[in-house]
């Protein structure tokens, strides 16, 4: 079948696997994108933002203590109270955000960190309550000794937490990179396996085009050489099949008419040969007399 397309079908074609190639490259190149976005997107979505909000909560956390500190040295210290506001808004978003983000393994635990921040918060606001008051005493006691171990509690739940956290995102990411190198190898190979497919074809068809007129271009060298002894064998229908049917009967012609040439001049020899006998014969006749 294929040796009876035209040539220019046979261009299609090698057009076409060239095209078929650069298809499946692109392909290759886009699941291989589509893979590291993928994991790009996993590790924001369920890993980074988690860790974020912990280590947030975490800041927000110093940031009350802090302000509250602040609090009691100076009472009237009105930037300090709006620090001390802000940063437990921040803190119980951030536990609230947790919360809805973090593995069955991790609420409990958040869930604690929430009790206990409740406790925690009335005993500072307690605190900053007493200094400005200016009972400074009473509210350094109970800074000292009930709200700063209340902070450590939450504090140690939070610092496990974020450590616990950080494993799973390191164990996480190595697991996705992982493979994604797996899928990259495949990819990989699966090109190379494609790109030897596609080049063996463009080769076969490059080949069934070049082929007949390499032999077209030796018999015509023969012809112009004088040999008419070659044999010409037609194996396709295509133009450079027509173009090989026409050079085979033309150099069939051209025996028939050598044949001919050479009978005629060997007519044309005997009959000399005749004449010459018959001019002997008259001339022994004639010496004779």
């Amino acid at each position: 079948m294929f040796r009876n397309m035209s040539i220019g079908r046979k261009l299609n074609m090698l057009i076409g696997i060239i095209i078929s190639s650069l298809v499946v490259v692109g392909a290759v190149s886009f699941l291989q994108s589509r893979g590291a976005e993928k994991m790009i997107v996993t590790l924001v979505d369920k890993d980074v933002e988690l860790l974020i909000d912990l280590n947030g909560i975490y800041a927000e956390g110093l940031q009350t203590g802090q302000a509250t500190r602040n609090v009691l040295i100076n009472p009237g210290d009105e930037k300090a109270m709006k620090n001390y506001q802000d940063a437990h808004k921040n803190f119980v978003a951030m536990t609230d955000q947790s919360l809805l983000g973090a593995p069955a393994s991790m609420q409990d635990r958040l869930k604690k960190v929430k009790e206990l921040w409740e406790e925690d918060h009335r005993l500072k606001t307690e605190i900053q309550d007493l200094a400005k008051a200016g009972k400074k005493n009473e509210a350094t006691a109970l800074l000292v000794n009930t709200e700063t171990p209340k902070w450590r509690e939450v504090k140690a739940i939070l610092l496990e937490l974020i450590k616990e956290h950080e494993k799973t995102f390191t164990t996480n990411k190595e697991r996705e990179i992982a493979g994604m190198e797996k899928d990259r190898v495949v990819l990989v190979v699966v090109l190379l396996v494609a790109g030897f497919i596609f080049t063996a074809l463009a080769l076969v068809v490059a080949r069934r085009i070049t082929l007949p007129l390499k032999e077209g271009v030796a018999i015509a060298n023969k012809l112009t050489q004088g040999d008419l002894t070659m044999t010409i064998e037609v194996t396709s229908s295509d133009e450079t099949g027509q173009l090989l049917a026409a050079m085979k009967n033309m150099v069939e012609n051209l025996n028939s008419v050598v044949t001919d040439v050479k009978g005629a001049a060997a007519n044309v020899a005997s009959g000399s040969q005749q004449i010459s006998a018959g001019s002997e014969q008259l001339s022994q006749g004639t010496t004779e007399q």
